[in-house]
């Protein structure tokens, strides 16, 4: 454990930072990605990405205590709750074509509604499900919805808005019976894992066999990250502590146990505000604030563009399809 650094603000106590082993093949051995500090809130915080020189993940080394930054994440999502105004009925237009015009180059983002279909009473859990408004087409779909959030406030205001089971805490604590599950999502939640490994075990523990699990994630190359390195929004220091590749993410989860495939999502919304988080706005995924002018016209491009990238480099984002096999029990 390194020393103390004394960090204002949002955090204004000491932080432990500790140094940490590649995530997936455990090695040392790691190479400097770049430097970097928080650019979407503006805490004086910074630290190293690295890419492991064995297996090629790339993950945040050193990276606070676990224990000691848990209660961060409740923070920030009271601190994500403010009200935002409502913007001009024509503004709301023009953002609803530029909407549609980003989904006809993104159509992999449909994946993003797994599972599909009726629900029939089938069970699904979302591990980091927030307010849950994730969830509440899955209700209406016939889904038996239960969710999983660190955020007690999350938690709360997903009781109020969805009919389900909800727990507080992590997915390590939640006292859950094994084989229960016919879905489980987790939907931008394992670049913030400590132990991606200890988590995928839990999902795999809590699945029926033949269940399917859905995970989205930041991709660690993607076009944003070769292209404009540390101002991609994918560097989220220090909450995004593990960018991973399509190779890296589909290695843990067959090492898990699960048959697995990943695809890449292009995402013209990230290669947006990549561009703004490199124009040094603070940019933030769930920052709802209206646009500016320029920043739509940026949008309008980056959409082809993005759909060009992805091509070369997977997407902005990977979606991990793992299926726990027949028979199959923990």
């Amino acid at each position: 454990m390194s020393d103390r650094v004394s960090v204002a603000g949002f955090w204004d106590r000491s932080v432990n930072w500790v140094e940490r082993a590649c995530p997936i093949c455990c090695s040392q051995d790691n190479a400097l990605v770049f430097r970097d500090r928080n650019r979407r809130e503006g805490y004086p915080i910074e630290t190293d990405l690295v890419a492991c020189v064995v297996c090629g993940m790339r993950y945040l080394n050193p990276v606070p205590a676990s224990e000691q930054w848990l209660g961060e994440y409740s923070a920030l999502y009271g601190a994500m709750r403010t009200e935002r105004s409502r913007p001009l009925w024509l503004v709301r237009c023009i953002d609803a074509i530029l909407f549609r015009w980003s989904n006809l180059w993104s159509r992999d983002m449909s994946l993003h509604e797994a599972p599909f279909g009726p629900g029939q009473g089938r069970k699904m859990l979302d591990i980091g499900c927030g307010s849950g408004a994730k969830l509440v087409t899955y209700e209406h779909r016939g889904f038996d919805v239960y969710g999983i959030d660190v955020a007690a406030e999350a938690i709360a205001d997903a009781q109020r808005s969805v009919k389900g089971t909800f727990i507080v805490g992590t997915v390590e604590e939640a006292e859950l019976p094994e084989a229960f599950f016919d879905f489980v999502r987790f939907d931008n939640v394992l670049e913030h894992i400590y132990r991606p490994r200890a988590f995928l075990e839990r999902v795999y523990y809590f699945l029926k066999p033949g269940g399917t699990a859905y995970g989205y994630v930041p991709n660690g190359i993607s076009p944003t990250m070769q292209l404009l390195g540390k101002y991609s929004i994918s560097s989220w220091v220090p909450f995004h502590i593990n960018l991973f590749t399509s190779t890296c993410l589909q290695i843990l989860a067959t090492e898990v146990g699960f048959s697995a495939s990943v695809r890449g999502i292009a995402y013209p919304h990230w290669v947006m505000q990549s561009v703004r988080q490199w124009r040094n706005r603070n940019s933030s995924s769930y920052d709802e604030k209206v646009m500016g002018w320029v920043d739509r016209i940026v949008r309008a491009g980056a959409s082809p563009l993005s759909w060009l990238l992805s091509k070369l480099w997977q997407g902005e984002e990977l979606a991990l399809i793992a299926r726990k096999t027949c028979g199959q029990n923990t």
